[in-house]
């Protein structure tokens, strides 16, 4: 993903492309229309605008193929989750992150308190895989 410090704003219709592209691993304007612009009354130049924005911030790549492009995600749902979380932190906390790691906390065990135990472990995991690339 792009590596920029500008939020990442996304419509309704950009993660509704994004989901539809992550589930199917790529497509062009077309397919995205008929398959998600036609139920929603949106044209294939809408469907092309904003695969375009995709592109350009730095969520897409596309090839071109013929006439048309061909787009896939640069990203995972993990990676805009992060930077959405990162975004909204960075908005709210005001650099304060001991303020973020309690509203984390909070949220996941209100979501299951078994969830906690999931998060410690994968934190766990993500430590033992940073010291294994730092070695």
């Amino acid at each position: 993903m792009s590596g920029t410090n500008k939020p990442l704003l996304l419509g309704e219709f950009e993660l509704e492309t994004l989901e539809y592209l992550w589930q199917t691993g790529g497509g062009n304007a077309k397919a995205i229309h008929s398959e998600l612009g036609v139920k929603r009354g949106n044209s294939l130049n809408t469907v092309q605008s904003t695969l375009d924005r995709l592109y350009k911030k730095g969520l897409l790549g596309r090839v071109k193929k013929g006439h048309a492009y061909f787009y896939e995600c640069l990203c995972n749902r993990t990676d805009v989750l992060a930077r959405k979380f990162n975004d909204l932190a960075t908005e709210l906390s005001g650099g304060e992150m001991q303020s973020v790691f309690e509203a984390f906390i909070e949220f996941t065990s209100r979501v299951d308190a078994g969830k906690l135990d999931e998060l410690e472990a994968l934190i766990a995991t993500y430590r033992a895989n940073e010291s294994g690339e730092a070695s």
